[in-house]
């Protein structure tokens, strides 16, 4: 009995005889369900925290100018104490053994801590069994891995303190709000006219650096637009635009377009809008027609011909004049384009979801070289639209660096009325009515016969 390794021991007990024994007794069946107690809570661990109190601990730093300390070995071990503390409850007579680290002071000179003079122990409190499985063998308290049967378990949601500042309790429930759509919907809304308040800007700054329209009345045009560079002529019936070379060489699609449209298949850009043009070109007395029709049958856009010439200066200042055909070539014969030019006038479209009202041309079907039915000024001939296809390209050698300032100026041709010059008109007859004076320029209508 004297090699038992628990606290309560025979010779630690007081008295002699059958009381005892008797006392012994009760202290062995006291440790016996403690020890099983124990037992119970270690294998319900799953030995998840042994590892932590087998590993080797590093030892303290030692401070400088103090001599080593020589560690005290331990009469009991760690899970002993707290069952000599729980034996010391069961069993108020027995008088409990002092460990070593109570009998050596902490100075360390050998004198006995402070404490009561008697042998008799204290009371101390039973520690439950559930509160020892979140306390390790050694060192501080660690959280308990299995939550005492006296602490509920609640189910809370996350706390507001650790959500964003643009986060709510709702936005995490449903992420698709209509307030949060909508909310977001005005944010891209304000970014988007943010954006687009700077590229007006840069819009100004490069109009500027265009300089002034190459034609002579330069003072007495028209400005149809405060920021845009397009005006009307109306002396010489022409509309005035002032762009820039974007591409010299690859097949085309276009011969000018909008800024931000289709710079990649055209070789001038301008900085206006399309509606603009078309709108110039009726104030001067220009007809539009109708676009190209390909189903069922195709048919060519129709409208006023419209002569596009432009001008340009060189790197030594040296102007130039040439017509838009000769910066495209046919991309088979390589021979400039002959073809004209005719005001389809595209077409409008309607929204159904907003209502609002579009010129299809402001998508950037401008000048064209290929069919398109948006186009505003197309070819009156068949021209595919499709890459494959596509029957132009640009001049190389006839076009200026691309950067350089170009003046359009685009100006209606009135079709001839009745037969060609080659017919001759038939004398009248003595009972036909007397020709009415015809308009200059045009040849006299042929009687019906």
């Amino acid at each position: 009995m004297a090699s038992f390794p628990l606290a309560c021991r025979k010779d630690d007990l007081m008295g002699s005889g059958r009381k005892t024994q008797e006392v012994f007794r009760e202290g062995l069946g006291g440790r016996m369900v403690l020890a099983a107690m124990f037992l119970l809570g270690l294998a319900a661990l799953g030995c998840q925290q042994a590892p932590e109190a087998q590993r080797s601990q590093p030892p303290p730093a030692k401070a400088s100018g103090q001599p080593a300390q020589k560690p005290t070995p331990s009469t009991e071990s760690d899970l002993e104490k707290p069952l000599a503390r729980t034996e010391e409850k069961a069993l108020p007579g027995a008088k409990a053994k002092p460990s070593a680290s109570a009998e050596a002071s902490p100075s360390g000179s050998g004198e006995a801590a402070p404490g009561p003079a008697s042998g008799k122990t204290e009371p101390q409190a039973v520690v439950p069994p559930e509160d020892l499985l979140g306390k390790t063998p050694s060192g501080p308290e660690k959280p308990k891995i299995f939550p005492s049967s006296r602490e509920p378990i609640h189910s809370t949601p996350p706390d507001s303190k650790t959500m964003t500042s643009n986060q709510t309790p709702e936005e995490e429930e449903n992420p698709f709000d209509p307030k949060e759509i909508e909310r977001r919907r005005k944010m891209i809304e304000e970014e988007m006219e943010r954006l687009e308040a700077e590229w007006r800007e840069k819009q100004k700054k490069r109009i500027a650096e265009l300089g002034p329209p190459l034609v002579e009345n330069a003072d007495k045009l028209i400005r149809l637009h405060p920021v845009f560079p397009v005006w009307a002529d109306r002396d010489n019936k022409r509309i005035i635009l002032v762009g820039e070379v974007c591409k010299r060489e690859g097949l085309l699609e276009m011969f000018a377009c909008l800024r931000r449209t289709k710079e990649h298949e055209s070789i001038v850009v301008v900085d206006t809008t399309a509606q603009i043009v078309h709108a110039g070109l009726l104030a001067i007395g220009a007809e539009a027609g109708r676009p190209v029709q390909f189903q069922p049958t195709y048919r060519p856009a129709t409208g006023d011909e419209i002569e596009v010439t432009v001008v340009w200066k060189d790197k030594e200042g040296r102007q130039h004049t040439a017509r838009a055909q000769d910066w495209v070539r046919h991309a088979g014969t390589k021979k400039p384009m002959e073809h004209p030019w005719v005001f389809a006038g595209s077409m409008f479209s309607r929204s159904e979801e907003t209502g609002q009202v579009s010129y299809m041309a402001d998508g950037g079907d401008f000048i064209c070289v290929s069919n398109f039915p948006t186009a505003m000024l197309d070819l009156p001939v068949a021209s595919s639209n499709l890459n494959a296809e596509l029957e132009f390209e640009a001049f190389t050698e006839r076009i200026p660096p691309e950067g350089t300032p170009v003046t359009l100026i685009l100006t209606p041709k009135k079709k001839t009325v009745g037969p060609g010059p080659s017919a001759k008109p038939s004398e009248p007859s003595p009972k036909a009515p007397e020709p009415k004076a015809q308009p200059h320029g045009s040849s006299p209508e042929k009687p019906a016969s």
